[in-house]
């Protein structure tokens, strides 16, 4: 599995400039391209210090991650820092996610699947401590704001990525669908066929007007 298939042993500036104008960027928002299995196994594997969040582990353990990475997935030399800059974002954003879910299993008195016991230890100490109950309870507060009367957010897409939405879309109708057909998408119950984000719903009204 390849974020760029490395066929030649040099690219010219011509074709850098075409994989940089590409998909490349937005490769690693697909759907189904194995990147949150790859960080789940780091997270089992070589995770060795509970830390909050990604942005708080050391840089030299960040760069151990990303030649883990390495093993799963190649691409051309020029485009590591490329590939650095994204994959930070997105080993941040699935790592969030997992303690999310990790915190959910304690909760709720289990044990994760594959977590280190002392990784998971650390995490639950940090966890009952009253400073992180305070945060977890404000950042909660926001996420079920109405938003100034427009409701919790929501989507109905599932698992699926804008990204990947919008690629299935344009294989489907046989063009890119614009930002705003893609929100629409979506946004809209496959029952109901309603809008139901109010924000999105908002948004909308007011072009269609």
């Amino acid at each position: 599995m390849a974020l760029i298939r490395s066929y030649y042993p040099t690219y010219t500036e011509e074709q850098l400039e075409k994989h940089k104008q590409g998909d490349f960027s937005s490769w690693f928002h697909l759907s189904h391209n194995g990147i949150t299995k790859s960080i789940l196994r780091m997270m089992h594997g070589i995770l060795k210090t509970p830390y909050p969040k990604f942005s708080e582990m050391p840089s030299d353990e960040q760069e151990i991650w990303l030649k883990q990475f390495a093993q799963d997935f190649t691409w051309h030399r020029d485009f590591t820092n490329d590939v650095r800059k994204a994959f930070k974002k997105i080993a941040a954003k699935h790592y969030s996610y997992t303690l999310h879910e990790w915190k959910r299993k304690w909760i709720r008195g289990k044990m994760p699947k594959g977590a280190n016991q002392e990784v998971f230890n650390g995490l639950i100490r940090y966890w009952g401590k009253p400073e992180t109950i305070s945060l977890s309870k404000k950042n909660s507060k926001n996420r079920k704001s109405n938003r100034g009367g427009l409701g919790i957010a929501t989507q109905n897409a599932g698992a699926t990525s804008a990204s990947s939405r919008q690629r299935q879309l344009t294989v489907r109708d046989g063009v890119v669908p614009d930002n705003l057909t893609l929100m629409e998408d979506m946004n809209t119950n496959k029952e109901t066929k309603q809008v139901q984000d109010g924000r999105a719903k908002m948004v909308l009204e007011n072009v269609k007007a």
